[in-house]
């Protein structure tokens, strides 16, 4: 199986700032922050609806996330007599009663020395609701390997979960749930010997903070981190990543949804390196992609980052969405590493 190697098509200097290509307000260094081209057909190996489409259809897919050399969604069928879609419902929504519950899958990156460098097989089912705090789906998927093995954090009905294997292709066991109740979205990251939960509070459209010393039980330290801008509507889906930076400081990112003072929806990002100072960035770094939801980054080499989100499309009359792959700085481009 190949490994992604980032060709860089224009200069791309070690001492890069995020101001090089965003207005990014603070004093971070590091670069692949944004704003984002969508992939090609070279870079993700499909030519699917919507554009930079890294899995082939199956259903109505939620969040996606890519850990190593596997993709983590959760997905859904659309139901065999489908009803006339729900009036009111907002343009870019799946209808719920349209599809039916979702699941956690895993697939792998398309093998081969051909293969596209960012594509990836459907996968099989590991994740479903069995749980009465469950409901009967399981949605957000987050997949994390650190020092306690791999742990698999969902959202539920009541909650978020977690799921825990020896490693990211092995089978994972449930733990007692629900972590953290009124939230959904988790993203998880090593920070400083601790796990970090990032997530949507339910109950307010703000973004939360946990944290854990064994991956497994979390203390909520906020429901309300400090990141919205005047003016603006819910927070929702954190997808964080901890980036290097040329100075060598450590940089947590954190991206997410956001409608502006308009009413418009973005994806956005705030960036700390001490998780008591946000800077944040007042404009969206995914305006390739109308109606962007979902958004969770993937680090690669040389401050490049690839992120995943979700874009809609239409089949067969019903509203769906699929993941799609954007990368970043615009300059970098991804190609198969050579033999």
């Amino acid at each position: 199986m190949t490994r992604a190697s980032i060709l860089l098509l224009a200069l791309l200097v070690a001492c890069a700032t995020i101001g090089d290509e965003t207005d990014f307000p603070g004093p971070l260094q590091t670069s692949g922050v944004g704003p984002f081209r969508l992939l090609d057909e070279a870079e993700t190996g499909t030519e699917f609806r919507p554009d930079a489409r890294l899995v082939r259809p199956q259903g109505a897919y939620g969040r996606a996330m890519v850990a190593g050399d596997r993709i983590f969604y959760d997905l859904a069928p659309v139901v065999d007599d489908v009803p006339d879609r729900a009036e009111g419902l907002p343009e870019g929504d799946i209808d719920l009663a349209q599809v039916g519950p979702f699941t956690i899958r895993r697939g792998a990156r398309v093998a081969g020395d051909d293969a596209a460098p960012f594509g990836f097989e459907p996968g099989a089912e590991v994740l479903a609701a069995t749980e009465t705090w469950e409901g009967d789906s399981l949605r957000d998927p987050w997949a994390v390997e650190s020092r306690f093995g791999a742990q698999l954090y969902y959202a539920a009905a009541g909650g978020i979960g977690m799921a825990a294997a020896a490693e990211l292709g092995g089978t994972f066991t449930k733990a007692a749930g629900p972590l953290v109740e009124d939230a959904r979205a988790p993203s998880v990251v090593e920070w400083e010997g601790e796990l970090l939960l990032f997530f949507e509070a339910t109950d307010t459209g703000t973004l939360g903070l946990a944290r854990s010393t064994d991956g497994s039980t979390f203390t909520v330290e906020t429901r309300e981190l400090p990141l919205a801008l005047a003016g603006e509507g819910a927070l929702a889906a954190p997808g964080a990543v901890v980036a290097p930076s040329p100075t060598g400081r450590s940089i947590l990112r954190v991206y997410f949804e956001v409608f502006d003072a308009e009413g418009v929806r973005l994806v956005s990002m705030a960036g700390t390196d001490d998780l008591s100072t946000w800077d944040r960035l007042e404009t969206g770094v995914l305006g390739v992609l109308e109606d962007a939801r979902g958004p969770t980054p993937v680090l690669l080499e040389d401050y490049v980052t690839v992120l995943v989100a979700t874009a809609p499309f239409e089949s067969r009359g019903v509203q769906l969405r699929a993941p799609v792959g954007a990368v970043a700085p615009s300059s970098a481009r991804l190609a198969p590493e050579a033999m």
